[in-house]
Protein backbone atom coordinates (compact mmCIF):
# COMPACT_ATOMS: atom_id res chain seq x y z
CA UNK A 1 0.00 0.00 0.00
CA UNK A 2 2.93 2.35 0.75
CA UNK A 3 4.52 1.41 -2.51
CA UNK A 4 1.62 2.29 -4.50
CA UNK A 5 1.12 5.59 -2.61
CA UNK A 6 4.66 6.15 -3.34
CA UNK A 7 4.35 5.24 -6.86
CA UNK A 8 1.49 7.82 -7.18
CA UNK A 9 3.01 10.17 -5.63
CA UNK A 10 5.87 9.88 -8.24
CA UNK A 11 4.14 10.14 -10.73
CA UNK A 12 2.43 13.47 -10.20
CA UNK A 13 5.74 14.94 -9.46
CA UNK A 14 7.53 13.81 -12.25
CA UNK A 15 4.47 15.32 -14.34
CA UNK A 16 4.28 18.49 -12.36
CA UNK A 17 7.91 19.03 -13.07
CA UNK A 18 8.35 18.07 -16.36
CA UNK A 19 4.78 18.13 -17.49
CA UNK A 20 3.73 16.30 -20.59
CA UNK A 21 5.55 13.21 -21.42
CA UNK A 22 8.74 13.96 -23.60
CA UNK A 23 9.00 14.18 -26.98
CA UNK A 24 12.27 12.33 -27.81
CA UNK A 25 12.57 14.48 -30.25
CA UNK A 26 12.65 17.46 -28.55
CA UNK A 27 15.90 17.52 -26.40
CA UNK A 28 16.18 21.03 -25.77
CA UNK A 29 14.03 23.68 -24.27
CA UNK A 30 12.84 23.39 -20.47
CA UNK A 31 11.37 19.52 -20.90
CA UNK A 32 14.03 16.95 -19.94
CA UNK A 33 14.27 13.86 -21.77
CA UNK A 34 14.34 11.09 -19.48
CA UNK A 35 16.30 7.74 -21.10
CA UNK A 36 15.44 5.25 -18.22
CA UNK A 37 12.34 7.04 -16.94
CA UNK A 38 11.43 4.32 -13.99
CA UNK A 39 14.64 4.37 -12.71
CA UNK A 40 15.24 7.91 -13.18
CA UNK A 41 12.14 9.02 -11.31
CA UNK A 42 12.32 6.30 -8.73
CA UNK A 43 15.54 8.02 -7.64
CA UNK A 44 13.91 11.75 -8.17
CA UNK A 45 10.92 10.42 -5.81
CA UNK A 46 13.00 9.13 -3.41
CA UNK A 47 14.96 12.08 -2.61
CA UNK A 48 11.75 14.26 -3.19
CA UNK A 49 9.63 11.64 -0.36
CA UNK A 50 12.70 10.88 2.17
CA UNK A 51 11.65 13.40 4.38
CA UNK A 52 7.87 12.46 4.19
CA UNK A 53 8.71 8.64 4.07
CA UNK A 54 11.01 9.14 6.77
CA UNK A 55 8.42 10.66 8.60
CA UNK A 56 5.69 8.43 8.52
CA UNK A 57 8.06 5.16 8.96
CA UNK A 58 8.92 8.00 12.38
CA UNK A 59 5.08 8.07 13.29
CA UNK A 60 4.39 4.53 12.99
CA UNK A 61 7.62 3.55 15.36
CA UNK A 62 6.16 6.29 17.50
CA UNK A 63 2.49 5.02 17.38
CA UNK A 64 3.84 1.25 17.85
CA UNK A 65 5.85 2.39 20.93
CA UNK A 66 3.57 4.51 22.47
CA UNK A 67 1.23 1.70 21.82
CA UNK A 68 3.93 -0.90 23.81
CA UNK A 69 4.47 1.27 26.37
CA UNK A 70 1.13 2.16 27.10
CA UNK A 71 0.49 -1.71 27.10
CA UNK A 72 3.57 -2.29 29.45
CA UNK A 73 2.36 0.53 32.06
CA UNK A 74 -0.95 -0.95 31.73
CA UNK A 75 0.25 -4.51 32.72
CA UNK A 76 2.28 -2.58 35.26
CA UNK A 77 -0.27 -0.96 37.11
CA UNK A 78 -2.53 -4.32 37.19
CA UNK A 79 0.94 -5.92 38.89
CA UNK A 80 0.82 -3.39 41.41
CA UNK A 81 -3.12 -3.44 41.73
CA UNK A 82 -3.27 -7.07 42.29
CA UNK A 83 -0.20 -6.75 44.34
CA UNK A 84 -1.97 -4.00 47.02
CA UNK A 85 -5.29 -6.05 46.64
CA UNK A 86 -3.15 -8.71 47.63
CA UNK A 87 -1.77 -6.68 50.47
CA UNK A 88 -4.83 -5.29 51.54
CA UNK A 89 -5.83 -9.34 51.89
CA UNK A 90 -3.43 -10.20 54.28
CA UNK A 91 -3.08 -6.69 56.46
CA UNK A 92 -7.03 -7.57 57.15
CA UNK A 93 -6.34 -11.33 57.61
CA UNK A 94 -3.98 -10.23 60.11
CA UNK A 95 -6.10 -7.77 61.92
CA UNK A 96 -8.61 -10.20 62.26
CA UNK A 97 -7.20 -12.62 63.52
CA UNK A 98 -5.16 -10.54 66.15
CA UNK A 99 -9.01 -8.88 66.91
CA UNK A 100 -10.01 -12.71 67.54
CA UNK A 101 -6.51 -13.45 69.67
CA UNK A 102 -7.42 -10.73 71.92
CA UNK A 103 -11.13 -10.94 72.40
CA UNK A 104 -10.34 -14.74 73.53
CA UNK A 105 -7.89 -13.81 75.71
CA UNK A 106 -10.14 -10.98 77.82
CA UNK A 107 -13.00 -13.72 77.93
CA UNK A 108 -10.98 -16.31 79.53
CA UNK A 109 -9.81 -13.26 81.35
CA UNK A 110 -13.35 -12.37 82.75
CA UNK A 111 -14.51 -15.90 82.64
CA UNK A 112 -11.57 -16.84 85.59
CA UNK A 113 -11.87 -13.47 87.25
CA UNK A 114 -15.90 -14.44 87.32
CA UNK A 115 -15.48 -18.05 88.55
CA UNK A 116 -12.69 -18.02 90.41
CA UNK A 117 -12.96 -17.28 93.86
CA UNK A 118 -11.14 -14.27 95.10
CA UNK A 119 -8.54 -15.21 97.80
CA UNK A 120 -9.73 -13.07 101.10
CA UNK A 121 -7.08 -11.96 103.72
CA UNK A 122 -7.66 -12.36 107.05
CA UNK A 123 -7.63 -8.83 108.78
CA UNK A 124 -6.42 -9.27 112.23
CA UNK A 125 -7.24 -6.48 114.52
CA UNK A 126 -4.74 -5.33 117.53
CA UNK A 127 -5.21 -7.30 120.16
CA UNK A 128 -7.22 -9.83 118.51
CA UNK A 129 -6.12 -13.67 118.51
CA UNK A 130 -7.13 -16.59 116.56
CA UNK A 131 -8.71 -18.79 118.98
CA UNK A 132 -10.81 -21.84 117.27
CA UNK A 133 -11.65 -20.85 113.77
CA UNK A 134 -12.13 -17.28 114.55
CA UNK A 135 -10.71 -14.11 115.92
CA UNK A 136 -11.28 -13.05 119.50
CA UNK A 137 -10.04 -10.62 122.31
CA UNK A 138 -10.12 -11.81 126.15
CA UNK A 139 -10.18 -8.48 128.01
CA UNK A 140 -7.78 -9.69 131.44
CA UNK A 141 -7.42 -5.97 132.52
CA UNK A 142 -10.43 -3.72 133.12
CA UNK A 143 -13.87 -4.53 134.51
CA UNK A 144 -17.11 -2.86 132.43
CA UNK A 145 -20.47 -2.99 132.82
CA UNK A 146 -22.39 -5.03 129.50
CA UNK A 147 -22.93 -1.90 127.63
CA UNK A 148 -19.49 -0.38 128.04
CA UNK A 149 -18.41 -3.45 127.27
CA UNK A 150 -20.00 -3.51 124.19
CA UNK A 151 -19.21 -0.27 123.07
CA UNK A 152 -15.64 -0.63 123.86
CA UNK A 153 -15.72 -3.83 120.72
CA UNK A 154 -17.07 -1.75 118.92
CA UNK A 155 -14.62 0.54 119.13
CA UNK A 156 -11.88 -2.39 118.63
CA UNK A 157 -13.83 -2.79 115.15
CA UNK A 158 -15.19 -6.06 116.53
CA UNK A 159 -18.43 -6.86 118.66
CA UNK A 160 -19.12 -8.78 122.20
CA UNK A 161 -18.66 -12.30 121.25
CA UNK A 162 -22.05 -14.85 120.44
CA UNK A 163 -20.56 -18.36 120.48
CA UNK A 164 -21.40 -20.59 117.46
CA UNK A 165 -20.90 -24.22 119.37
CA UNK A 166 -19.45 -26.28 121.24
CA UNK A 167 -16.47 -26.78 119.88
CA UNK A 168 -16.02 -22.70 120.03
CA UNK A 169 -16.38 -23.11 123.73
CA UNK A 170 -14.20 -25.62 124.48
CA UNK A 171 -11.59 -23.54 122.26
CA UNK A 172 -12.09 -20.38 124.61
CA UNK A 173 -12.18 -22.10 127.86
CA UNK A 174 -8.57 -23.24 126.99
CA UNK A 175 -8.04 -19.38 126.67
CA UNK A 176 -9.36 -17.61 129.87
CA UNK A 177 -8.87 -18.01 133.20
CA UNK A 178 -11.63 -20.61 134.55
CA UNK A 179 -12.98 -19.18 137.81
CA UNK A 180 -13.24 -15.53 135.83
CA UNK A 181 -16.91 -14.07 134.69
CA UNK A 182 -16.64 -12.34 131.05
CA UNK A 183 -19.44 -10.58 129.11
CA UNK A 184 -20.75 -12.46 125.94
CA UNK A 185 -22.95 -10.35 123.34
CA UNK A 186 -26.49 -12.25 124.36
CA UNK A 187 -29.17 -10.46 125.98
CA UNK A 188 -32.70 -10.59 126.39
CA UNK A 189 -33.59 -6.85 126.95
CA UNK A 190 -36.49 -6.61 123.99
CA UNK A 191 -38.30 -9.85 125.09
CA UNK A 192 -37.84 -11.79 128.03
CA UNK A 193 -36.86 -14.99 127.47
CA UNK A 194 -35.83 -14.76 123.78
CA UNK A 195 -32.08 -14.47 123.58
CA UNK A 196 -30.50 -12.60 120.65
CA UNK A 197 -27.46 -11.23 119.50
CA UNK A 198 -27.02 -7.32 120.46
CA UNK A 199 -25.24 -6.34 116.99
CA UNK A 200 -28.09 -8.57 114.84
CA UNK A 201 -31.10 -8.48 116.62
CA UNK A 202 -31.37 -12.69 115.62
CA UNK A 203 -31.61 -15.27 118.04
CA UNK A 204 -27.99 -16.76 119.11
CA UNK A 205 -26.98 -19.85 117.34
CA UNK A 206 -25.60 -21.83 120.43
CA UNK A 207 -26.61 -21.24 124.09
CA UNK A 208 -25.14 -23.59 127.20
CA UNK A 209 -27.14 -22.40 130.50
CA UNK A 210 -25.55 -23.42 133.47
CA UNK A 211 -28.15 -26.08 135.99
CA UNK A 212 -31.14 -23.41 136.77
CA UNK A 213 -29.76 -20.77 134.52
CA UNK A 214 -31.90 -18.47 133.23
CA UNK A 215 -33.09 -18.09 136.77
CA UNK A 216 -34.11 -14.25 136.26
CA UNK A 217 -33.31 -14.15 140.10
CA UNK A 218 -33.54 -10.06 140.39
CA UNK A 219 -35.10 -7.59 138.44
CA UNK A 220 -32.44 -6.53 135.12
CA UNK A 221 -30.67 -9.92 134.84
CA UNK A 222 -30.79 -9.79 130.96
CA UNK A 223 -27.75 -9.62 129.83
CA UNK A 224 -25.29 -13.40 129.72
CA UNK A 225 -21.63 -14.05 131.46
CA UNK A 226 -19.50 -16.94 130.58
CA UNK A 227 -18.37 -18.33 134.28
CA UNK A 228 -16.66 -21.96 134.79
CA UNK A 229 -17.54 -22.81 131.03
CA UNK A 230 -21.09 -22.27 131.16
CA UNK A 231 -23.37 -19.08 130.47
CA UNK A 232 -25.65 -17.13 133.03
CA UNK A 233 -27.91 -14.08 133.03
CA UNK A 234 -27.17 -11.26 135.35
CA UNK A 235 -28.01 -7.79 135.59
CA UNK A 236 -26.24 -5.80 132.73
CA UNK A 237 -24.81 -3.28 135.47
CA UNK A 238 -22.38 -5.28 136.87
CA UNK A 239 -18.83 -5.20 136.12
CA UNK A 240 -17.22 -8.07 135.13
CA UNK A 241 -14.29 -8.80 132.13
CA UNK A 242 -15.22 -9.19 128.45
CA UNK A 243 -14.30 -11.10 125.40
CA UNK A 244 -14.49 -9.43 121.87
CA UNK A 245 -14.61 -11.40 118.85
CA UNK A 246 -14.12 -9.90 115.30
CA UNK A 247 -17.44 -8.66 113.47
CA UNK A 248 -19.06 -11.10 111.34
CA UNK A 249 -22.20 -9.76 111.84
CA UNK A 250 -23.40 -12.70 114.12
Amino acid sequence: MLSLAIYFLCSLIAFGVYGSPPDPKNCGGFVCVLNDPPNQCGQFCLAALRPLIDHIAMQKEWNTNDAFKLNKTQVKLENIEKQQETLNNLVSQDIEARLQKMENQLQELLTKVTTAPLPLKAVVLPGFEKIGKRYFYVERTHQMNWFAAQKTCIQMGGQLAVIQDEQELEALRSRITHDTKYWLGINDLVNEGEYVSWTTGKRVPFLKWRPGEPNHARKGENCVNLFIGAMYDNGCDIRYYFICQAAEGN
